[in-house]
C-alpha cells in the first residue's frame, strides 16, 4: 500500500508543475498584451496630437497621415482588449485615435451623393440645361507600363473631350501619335521631358492659354481651353513622390502650389497625381480656399486609384480632381488603367 501511495504522488507532482507552468505562462502573456495594447493605445494617442499640433510636420507623419484609414485600426484591437479584460483606462485612451479616425473619415464616408445641392459662385443652384458640359480623363499611366493599347482602348471608349496624361514616355507618346482617335483631338501641349517623362494635354477645344509652370511647380501644365467661347481653366499636376525624392522638394511642391493655384484665373480644375491623399495636409491646404474635392462633391470620398493591385499596399486615393466654385462635377468614376499602378480619373463638369 505504501509503494501504490508513492506511485499515485508521484503521478500527480508533474500534473501540479504542468499546471503552475501554464498559469505562469498564460500570466505572463496576459502581461504582454497589456503592455502591448498600452503601447499602441499611447502610441495611437501620440499620433492625433501630433496631428493637431504638427500636421505633416515630418516625412514619417507624412506616410502615417497617408493611411489614415488603416493606421488608427489597430485602436479597436485595443479597445476590445480593455472591455475583455476590465481596463476602463485603457478603453479611454483607445477611444481618443478611434474618436480622431472617425471624425476624419465620416464626412467623406456618409456624405449623401443624391443630396448635393451643386451652387454657383452666386450661391444659387446651378441650371445644367445652360452648362456647358465637359469630360475629362485623366491617367497616370506609369513610363514603364507597356500594356499600352488596352489603356488606349479605355481612352477611346470614355470618349472624353480633354485628356491629360502623366508619365507620358516616349514610348507612350509614339503610341498616342499613331491612335485613330487620336483625331479628334487636334489641339495639344506638354511638359518638356522630365526624365524621359512628360505630362501631356490633348482636347477637342482649341486650347487658347498655354503656361508652363514648371519653374514652380515641376512636372506640372496649365492650360485656358475655348469651350464655346468659356475659357476653362486646367492645371494638371504631379507632384513629387516620397520614395523617390527628398523630403524637402516634397514640402516645397505643396508651398509653391497653393501661391499658383491662387493666381490662376476661374473658373479651375485641378487635377493630377498629387502623391497626398484627402487625409494629407496637402489635400487639406488645397481645399482650405475656393476649391473642393469632385469625389467627396459627389459622395465618392472613399474611392482609391492607387496601387491598382500593383504592390502589397492597402489601396488609397492619391488621384484627384478640384474644382472652383463656378465648376460643377456632374460625375466622377475611376477607370481600369491596366498595367499602369493608378486608375484613371473620368470626370464630367458642368460650368
Amino acid at each position: 500500500m505504501d509503494h501504490e501511495d508513492q506511485s499515485g504522488k508521484g503521478l500527480q507532482r508533474p500534473s501540479g508543475a504542468t499546471s503552475q507552468f501554464a498559469a505562469r505562462c498564460h500570466s505572463l502573456l496576459l502581461g504582454v498584451g497589456h503592455a502591448a495594447a498600452w503601447s499602441v493605445a499611447l502610441f495611437l494617442v501620440a499620433m492625433v496630437f501630433l496631428r493637431i499640433f504638427w500636421f505633416d510636420g515630418t516625412i514619417l507623419l507624412v506616410y502615417f497621415n497617408t493611411f489614415t484609414l488603416y493606421f488608427y485600426l489597430p485602436a479597436y484591437a485595443c479597445l476590445l482588449w480593455a472591455w475583455k479584460f476590465r481596463r476602463p483606462m485603457l478603453a479611454a485612451i483607445s477611444l481618443v485615435p478611434i474618436f480622431c479616425q472617425a471624425w476624419l473619415i465620416i464626412s467623406v464616408l456618409f456624405l449623401p451623393a443624391d443630396g448635393l445641392q451643386q451652387t454657383t459662385v452666386a450661391g444659387q443652384a446651378a441650371n445644367t440645361a445652360d452648362q456647358v458640359r465637359v469630360r475629362i480623363f485623366f491617367a497616370n499611366v506609369c513610363s514603364v507600363n507597356r500594356q499600352i493599347d488596352p489603356m488606349l482602348e479605355e481612352i477611346a471608349a470614355a470618349d472624353p473631350d480633354i485628356v491629360l496624361l502623366a508619365e507620358f514616355s516616349h514610348p507612350w507618346q509614339q503610341a498616342m501619335g499613331r491612335a485613330e482617335f487620336m483625331e479628334k483631338y487636334p489641339y495639344s501641349y506638354k511638359t518638356a521631358n522630365y526624365g524621359g517623362n512628360a505630362n501631356g494635354i490633348f482636347s477637342r477645344f482649341p486650347i487658347k492659354l498655354r503656361k508652363s509652370v514648371s519653374a514652380q511647380l515641376s512636372r506640372s501644365i496649365t492650360v485656358g481651353v475655348d469651350v464655346d467661347g468659356k475659357i476653362l481653366h486646367v492645371l494638371e499636376l504631379h507632384a513629387p513622390h516620397l520614395v523617390f525624392s527628398r523630403t524637402e522638394p516634397y514640402f516645397k511642391f505643396w508651398r509653391r502650389c497653393q501661391k499658383v493655384v491662387s493666381e490662376l484665373p476661374r473658373p479651375l480644375v485641378v487635377i493630377g497625381d498629387f502623391n497626398a491623399t484627402q487625409f494629407s495636409a496637402a489635400y487639406e491646404q488645397m481645399t482650405s480656399g475656393d476649391l473642393r474635392g469632385a469625389h467627396v462633391d459627389r459622395g465618392r470620398g472613399m474611392a482609391t486609384t492607387w496601387p491598382n493591385g500593383k504592390f502589397w499596399i492597402p489601396p488609397i486615393r492619391i488621384d484627384h480632381a478640384l474644382l472652383s466654385p463656378q465648376v460643377q462635377c456632374l460625375s466622377i468614376v475611376e477607370g481600369r488603367g491596366e498595367g499602369s499602378d493608378h486608375r484613371p480619373l473620368i470626370l464630367d463638369i458642368g460650368f
